[in-house]
């Protein structure tokens, strides 16, 4: 519940947006992964398929299948150029907002079958 929160009070949400979209991630030690996002948490892990690690003159290093990042090993996220920023952000969020109604719904549920 508490990460759904900081998703939608940051803008981590742009991040989950590009969930399915191929991505260059800037890393702290001056090299870049691209690659297709396939997941982001609130702590901005993220698992990325088909990357490719270069180094800061862009030679190729290795290539990955699957690769996991820790989100403090990020120094910036380049948005891709056919992604509309407020939108994504609007959609997103719309899509944690109904996620969290649902939950308060299931919640609502099992209180009141306790209760009976």
């Amino acid at each position: 519940m508490k990460e759904r929160a900081k998703s939608a009070k940051t803008l981590i949400c742009l991040l989950q947006s590009l969930i399915g979209h191929k991505t260059r991630i800037d890393l702290r030690n001056d090299c870049h992964l691209v690659g297709v996002i396939s997941s982001v948490d609130s702590f901005m892990n993220t698992e990325l398929t088909h990357c490719h690690l270069r180094d800061h003159d862009h030679q190729l290093i290795q290539s990955f299948d699957y690769y996991f990042l820790k989100g403090s090993r990020i120094r910036m996220v380049h948005i891709p150029e056919d992604i509309d920023i407020i939108k994504n952000i609007e959609n997103q969020l719309t899509v944690i907002q109904s996620r969290r109604k649902g939950v308060q719904r299931s919640t609502q549920r099992s209180t009141q079958s306790t209760n009976e």
